[in-house]
């Protein structure tokens, strides 16, 4: 009987969905919603843009906003699109990772899909969005389709399309192409994704006039800083997922495993070069998770085959902590705990993206059309007021990448340029900073914005306004001189 028709084969993925839907409140990322704003415009007519008239590739992942936009064609709302691919995504990489398992004979109860399953990155990176668990699913549809190619003496032309499809996602999947070229004997199958690599990036510069997306040049900094980085966000990620040892173990599978595991550990290092991302739990490392479990697993298999399933008990075990709910006293006293735990995964996403959507409606309600906004939250502000939205962080704007990092006063990573300058002369109507929320009755202005806020021009042209949110706090924000009032909003003293 085939794998997929016996009913054990199917516990791992079910596992995952159930652990993925358990965590259904805590998305989508804002960061998501930027992808909604670039597929809408390009249904629309107006290209692959943020802001009409703006030609800046911000966003990495052109496969999930060509998927989103068909999505919006389809009239499916974005948010229940992105939540219900990411979970079902999940699920289809614990089982591709499993049935290759089973199929290429594991031994024993150790399973790498049920192992995956409980990992929280992986679940909470279900609801996020940005493609992140489609891209795992993806990598492992990938080395499932290759395993059974060699092994039945055949080209992998499929391994090469769920590659291509990879390649189009993210452009570091292109790490596991030159170990799917040099390992495969037949070099035509490695050409499709080589061919989606080139395709996207000839199109890239020829409508964006890059060979990389504008993130990279946004968030690149020196790199010992960014190894600085790096290192800790893997030594973060092997905390909640085992990643390090996982990277390690990877290359010693048997092959053709083991070309995916260094493909995975290369993964791992060029996540550390680029100095990890500021997203809790292991963004840059959960679409490798799945094929890294089974990787390790068929690595200990040869290394120390009896240490397999007391090894994967612990991992699976051991990465808990981060669904405990951690008291607010033990928090303040371990910060880690706050970026990675599950319940303050759920009350960020209430205090932020939630909260940004409401202030999104509130500003496309009361705002003449025309209105120029500049904010470092751009996503789901942007998003839902369909305003003119100034980037402060840059990733969507053409302005930043030439200014020099503030390594010293930001410690957020991907928030180090800002020009005060700049912005100030694209005259935004609003100004909005303190990524539109009071703590204790009063905007703190984040590190990134204090240039702006002490610039001599901004003090000048810029007064203090409140607007109403329904059901929330009221938003404070900075108006122009001379530019139009929203609706219901008050001048403040």
């Amino acid at each position: 009987m085939r794998p997929l028709r016996r009913p054990a084969a199917l516990l791992p993925a079910l596992v995952m969905l159930l652990h993925a839907l358990c965590w259904w409140g805590a998305g989508p990322f804002d960061d998501d919603f930027i992808c909604y704003r670039y597929a809408s415009h390009w249904i629309s007519g107006r290209g692959l843009v943020f802001n009409p008239g703006q030609w800046v590739e911000g966003y990495s992942n052109p496969l999930w906003v060509f998927l989103v936009g068909a999505a919006l064609r389809l009239g499916i709302e974005p948010t229940l699109f992105s939540r219900v691919v990411g979970i079902l995504a999940a699920a289809v990489a614990v089982w591709a990772v499993d049935d290759t398992w089973r199929v290429r004979g594991g031994r024993g109860l150790f399973s790498p899909g049920l192992l995956v399953a409980f990992l929280p990155p992986m679940a909470w990176h279900a609801v996020t969005g940005l493609g992140t668990t489609l891209l795992a699913a993806l990598l492992a549809l990938w080395l499932r389709s290759w395993s059974r190619a060699r092994r039945q003496e055949r080209a992998p032309l499929a391994a090469a399309i769920w590659l291509a499809l990879a390649c189009l996602l993210r452009q570091e999947s292109a790490l596991f192409l030159l170990v799917f070229a040099l390992g495969e004997r037949r070099r035509l199958p490695s050409l499709l994704p080589l061919l989606a690599l080139v395709g996207w990036t000839a199109y890239r510069w020829r409508v964006y006039g890059d060979l990389l997306p504008n993130g990279w040049y946004v968030k690149k900094l020196p790199w010992p800083v960014d190894w600085a980085y790096g290192l800790r966000y893997l030594g973060v990620a092997t905390l909640t997922s085992g990643m390090g040892l996982l990277a390690l173990l990877a290359p010693a599978a048997p092959r053709p495993l083991r070309a995916a595991g260094i493909g995975v550990l290369l993964h791992t290092l060029y996540v550390v070069h680029v100095g990890g991302d500021f997203m809790a739990l292991a963004r840059f490392h959960v679409p490798v998770l799945p094929i890294a479990v089974l990787c390790a697993a068929g690595g200990l298999e040869r290394l120390a085959p009896r240490l397999a399933l007391p090894a994967g008990v612990l991992l699976g075990i051991g990465v808990q902590w981060v669904q405990v709910p951690w008291s607010d006293t033990l928090a303040q006293r371990h910060p880690l705990v706050v970026q990675e735990a599950r319940r303050f995964r759920f009350l960020d996403h209430r205090a932020f993206e939630e909260r940004w959507a409401r202030v999104g409606r509130a500003l496309g309600d009361a705002c003449e059309p025309g209105t120029s906004l500049a904010t470092s939250p751009v996503g789901a502000i942007g998003w839902y007021s369909r305003l003119r939205v100034i980037d402060l962080l840059g990733l969507t704007g053409p302005h930043i990448r030439d200014v020099a990092p503030d390594v010293d006063g930001v410690s957020v990573k991907g928030h180090h340029r800002f020009d005060a300058r700049w912005v100030l002369q694209q005259r935004p109507d609003l100004i909005l900073l303190g990524n539109a929320v009071l703590v204790g009755g009063r905007i703190e202005i984040n590190p990134w914005e204090r240039s702006l806020y002490r610039h001599p021009d901004f003090q000048r042209d810029y007064l203090p306004i409140e607007l109403p949110i329904a059901g929330d706090e009221p938003l404070r924000l900075w108006i122009r001189r001379g530019a139009a009032l929203p609706r219901g909003a008050r001048r403040l003293e």
